[in-house]
């Protein structure tokens, strides 16, 4: 009788009658045998959840009946005393004790059942359970097809879905947090593919604040072709979908100078949506040097080649080991928005000049020994070493960087202190400008430079110009345009003056009439978000406060002592200023997460795959913290799965 029944079963002949006091689980496991209404029927009916008694081997812990409630696809047998997922049961074709011989390990429970719920097979069946019943058509004949199925499945078409559907799941955590802060900063920057097609990326920062602490976070949103006919609209489409216009508090716009017009344009919408939107210019301390090439396109390009020699050695481990044997030492990599590294950058090619060209020409003079770009590369910045005028600029930008870099490492612990900010700028504005006078003393030294290196140009003349005076005007130029940056920077920081209400630092120094009345007039542009009475209030409160003075140093450990502390009722408006502080991009911590955006986004801009996807991984690698987070909750595949089914499409598990 059992083999007749059976029997009957494989062949789906006839829908059998589902008894659980029976082998529910051989039932489950030819679910793929059945026909398609028996199936609906099975599905129907519910994942058996019986109580789980005699559970073999004998363990001190026991099964609560509480775990189906938990996981929607535990299930169990009586018969057996066994645990099993349901889904993977109906549809999975690989073995695993969830499908094979059931789990028992009630003292590892909790930790089996998470492994089991992040395998690839797993989710697969859910999806196929919660998906099943919108075709008609047999999913699987023999073991043969279901083998095809299932390769089939493991396909490039799932794939994409998956990584929208987890880029979907992160992308929602962040639209909560956003929800939940009251200050939004905006940052549009480029990056650019080997094939030097740029991209745009849009960065919001915003202070998530929780009864744990504070954290400033920067969350990465799309990457947008540039050459798209209006990158205002994906901008703004970012800042609605998120609805932080009216939250917004600062702008920046870093590496973007070729799509002048597009970005006027989306600067001016924001403007009249959100007037309180500061253009920061937080990072120029980081792009003085970059900028002051501005409109002089020999610097341009001098600074776009010293920055692909220092690429050059690094991108194969040939030309590295050849750059250690002759030079003794690595190239230090430049980014646009760090001054820091292309002055060093600068500084190294200048002290070690000689040396790389001998690396270079030991790869001309071997031309067998290398590819093809590598030697005509090689070539090329061998005659751009060995030119005068490439010495003349590595020996104007090292000046400058003598002044400039001490003002950078001033301010990076010290963006509070608005004052103290000031008048370093004001110092080294005064040092750069003071050197334009002096280029008769600097161009003996360049020329003395190029005769111990045997450095030469040809003598050419534009118009009544010689070439000494076409080199004094770009030296002028470069130096007025240094200093005009630092003029911004100067007036920006005069901006920020509020920020000093929230130094820690000075809470035990200053009168609290005083401090509160000369640093307030700069925050009237934010006058919207704030009562002025209330503050002043809560600012005396702080300020006298032995606790707080002896706690926190910084105004991100303010933020979280008070929201620890169960304080941010107490003082609602100084809490509100700490958070705007801390969203405006002013701050070292804020450029390093964002340099390291940059940098990350070009490994995805060189393949360049179809801009959907590329957005969707950019998305992921950049909040991989936050994915990882996401994944401890118990509910992380549920969502994922759910975003699956709900892009509108059903997932073409059916091998065709």
């Amino acid at each position: 009788m059992e083999k007749k029944r059976r029997r009957k079963l494989a062949a789906g002949s006839m829908a059998p009658k589902l008894n659980m006091e029976e082998d529910i689980i051989y039932t489950l496991k030819n679910f793929s045998n059945l026909d398609y209404q028996t199936q609906l029927d099975l599905i129907d009916q519910g994942r058996p959840m019986p109580e789980i008694r005699d559970v073999l081997p004998k363990s001190s812990r026991s099964f609560r009946t509480e775990w189906y409630a938990r996981k929607d696809w535990l299930c169990g047998c009586p018969a057996r005393s066994r645990l099993f997922c349901f889904p993977c049961l109906l549809f999975s074709t690989r073995d695993s004790v969830w499908t094979q011989n059931g789990y028992c390990d009630m003292k590892n429970l909790q930790r089996s059942l998470g492994k089991h719920e992040r395998s690839t097979s797993h989710i697969q069946s859910q999806i196929a359970l919660k998906t099943f019943g919108t075709s008609m058509i047999d999913s699987a004949a023999d073991e043969q097809r279901r083998l095809a199925v299932s390769i089939h499945n493991a396909t490039d078409a799932i794939q994409k879905d998956l990584i929208e559907a987890v880029a979907d799941v992160i992308r929602s955590d962040i639209k909560k947090e956003i929800e939940a802060a009251p200050f939004v900063a905006l940052e549009v920057g480029e990056t650019t593919d080997d094939t030097n097609e740029a991209q745009i990326f849009a960065v919001l920062r915003y202070v998530a604040t929780s009864e744990v602490g504070c954290e400033v976070k920067e969350a990465f949103f799309g990457l947008n072709d540039r050459r798209a006919p209006a990158v205002e609209e994906d901008v703004l489409g970012v800042l609605e979908k998120y609805d932080c216009v009216q939250k917004l508090v600062a702008q920046t716009y870093e590496g973007t100078d070729g799509m002048s017009s597009n970005l006027k344009r989306l600067q001016a919408q924001l403007e009249d949506k959100a007037p309180e939107a500061m253009r920061c210019y937080a990072r120029k301390p980081n792009l003085v040097l970059w900028h002051s090439a501005k409109g002089i396109p020999a610097c341009r390009r001098f600074l776009k080649t010293a920055d692909g020699l220092g690429r050059f050695f690094t991108k194969s481990a040939k030309r590295s080991s050849l750059l250690d044997d002759v030079v003794q030492r690595r190239l230090p990599g430049a980014a646009p928005t760090r001054w820091s590294s292309n002055a060093t950058l600068l500084k190294a090619i200048s002290k070690y000049q000689v040396d790389l060209c001998a690396a270079l020409r030991i790869i001309s003079e071997n031309p067998h020994s290398w590819d093809c770009d590598t030697l005509l590369l090689a070539t090329g910045y061998d005659q751009w070493l060995s030119k005068a005028s490439t010495c003349f600029l590595l020996l104007v930008y090292e000046d400058i960087a003598t002044e400039t870099d001490a003002l950078f490492r001033g301010l990076q612990n010290k963006t509070m202190d608005v004052e103290y900010c000031r008048e370093r700028i004001r110092d080294t504005l005064g040092s750069v400008e003071r050197r334009k006078p002096k280029f008769d003393t600097f161009n003996e030294r360049f020329e003395q430079r190029c005769a111990t290196l045997g450095l030469t140009d040809p003598e050419t003349k534009t118009g009544h110009q010689s070439l000494r005076d076409e080199r004094k005007l770009m030296y002028d130029q470069i130096l007025d345009n240094a200093s005009v940056q630092m003029r911004t920077l100067l007036d920006h920081f005069g901006e920020l003056a509020f920020l000093e209400l929230v130094d820690c630092s000075k809470f035990s120094d200053v009168s609290q009439m005083c401090f509160y009345e000369s640093k307030v007039r700069s925050l009237s542009k934010y006058d919207r978000f704030f009562d002025f009475v209330r503050l002043k209030a809560d600012l005396v409160g702080l300020c006298s406060s032995q606790t707080v003075r002896n706690e926190c140093q910084t105004p991100e450990e303010l933020l979280s002592f008070l929201a620890k502390q169960d304080l941010i009722q107490t003082v609602p408006e100084a809490t509100k200023l700490l958070q705007l502080a801390l969203t405006l991009p002013a701050t070292t911590t804020s450029d390093e997460r964002s340099v390291s955006t940059s940098k990350r986004l070009e490994t995805f801009a060189r393949n360049r795959p179809d801009q959907g996807r590329l957005g969707s991984l950019a998305t992921i690698a950049m909040e991989t913290a936050r994915l990882s987070e996401l994944k401890q909750s118990e509910d992380f595949y549920n969502r994922v799965t759910e975003m699956f089914i709900q892009r509108g499409k059903r997932p073409d598990f059916i091998y065709k």
